[in-house]
């Protein structure tokens, strides 16, 4: 038995004495690399899906570290957000620059930027 099994048998017979329950349908293994998942994980019986990405906080995490996908998803999403004010703000007449540069600051939403930032 591998230390990660005798881990997750652990942590499975803590949860059912304290009410909870860890389900093999719902549980995933994720490894990094990917050819350290040699061993798969049993959960009642079950063996544990091994998955190659998962979200986590919003973010698609990858085996290798990298982010690209979901960088590019979030610049998208900003990007769609950023061109649909053409029509709603930038194009209205009757809204004063001084207003619309006002408005500008405020179409950021953090979590936009931090896809940018180093290190995220």
């Amino acid at each position: 038995m591998t230390a990660l099994q005798t881990a997750l048998n652990r942590i499975k017979r803590f949860a059912t004495e304290i009410g909870f329950e860890i389900t093999p349908n719902k549980t995933k293994m994720f490894a990094t690399p990917p050819d350290q998942a040699e061993h798969p994980l049993q959960l009642d019986g079950r063996t544990v899906e091994i998955v190659s990405d998962f979200k986590y906080l919003g973010s698609t995490i990858l085996p290798n570290g990298q982010a690209k996908d979901d960088v590019k998803r979030r610049i998208d999403t900003a990007r769609t957000a950023f061109l649909q004010l053409r029509t709603t703000l930038w194009r209205q007449n009757e809204i004063s620059l001084k207003t619309k540069l006002k408005v500008l600051p405020q179409q950021f939403d953090q979590s936009y930027c931090t896809a940018a930032k180093p290190g995220h």
